[in-house]
């Protein structure tokens, strides 16, 4: 199949699995080709229950740019096991705006390792509330990142 043909094909099948609550839950029937022909605008179109229903494998297959075309409320909905288990590239993608938006339950979850790949502008979305939660491993990244 074609790109033109393929990307066609995917945008079809999100129309038809936006409209399903369902969708998040049925992203395994569309491959990483497909899932990466899906637009920032289709992506802003997704619920926060559907986010919430990604696996960590369906989430894998969002490439940098659609994760930073995510709101910070969807990403406020991503599963603690998806935030524990963000590449450090996914990391990467992440806004200033996106990480203010973590709740203290993801940040738990977030690796030192995770924290520390951070740029001083992104922990800079950190609020105080957030910092505190931190374990003190998880804090010595931050001040890590912090300074980077």
């Amino acid at each position: 199949m074609n790109g033109g043909v393929r990307a066609s094909a995917a945008s079809r099948s999100f129309a038809v699995l936006s409209g399903n609550p369902q969708w998040g839950q049925n992203v395994a029937s569309l491959d990483a080709t497909a899932v990466a022909t899906l637009t920032t605008t289709q992506l802003a179109g997704l619920s926060s229950t559907q986010l919430g229903a990604l696996s960590t494998t369906d989430f894998g297959e969002f490439v940098d740019t659609q994760i930073a075309a995510l709101t910070a409320s969807q990403v406020a909905a991503l599963s603690t096991t998806v935030v524990g288990d963000l590449t450090t590239t996914q990391i990467d993608s992440l806004t200033s705006t996106q990480i203010s938006g973590l709740t203290v339950s993801q940040i738990d979850y977030l690796t030192e390792t995770q924290i520390e790949s951070m740029t001083s502008t992104q922990v800079a979305g950190f609020s105080q509330a957030q910092v505190q939660s931190m374990t003190n491993a998880q804090a010595a990244a931050y001040v890590v990142a912090s300074t980077s």
